[in-house]
């Protein structure tokens, strides 16, 4: 998410299907431990990232992403949504009947 903010706030095209899929390609290669440390800083980049903007700057970002464009609002979403779904995922596995919560 940090580099599609940084493509949008820079004016560069947002990364690519294959940039996704390397990134994806090196997250699955760490261990368990390894992602939720990686996680989390690149949870507090993108927090940080989005706090340095100003109002202004937050009102007027566009983020092409996924086939659709996002406004900053979206972009958090998204990224929320990346938690979401895999910690449902885990949870599921000990009781079937857990609801996603978003």
């Amino acid at each position: 998410m940090t580099g599609y903010l940084e493509a949008a706030s820079d004016g560069r095209p947002t990364p690519g299907r294959d940039t996704a899929a390397a990134i994806q390609d090196r997250c699955n290669a760490l261990t368990p431990e390894e992602q939720a440390r990686d996680g989390c800083r690149s949870d507090r980049a993108l927090v940080s990232r989005l706090e340095s903007l100003d109002d202004a700057q937050l009102a007027s970002l566009r983020v092409a992403a996924l086939g659709t464009e996002l406004d900053a609002a979206g972009l958090v979403g998204l990224r929320l949504g990346e938690h979401a779904i895999p910690t449902w995922d885990v949870a599921v596995m000990l009781d079937g009947g857990v609801p996603v919560a978003l």
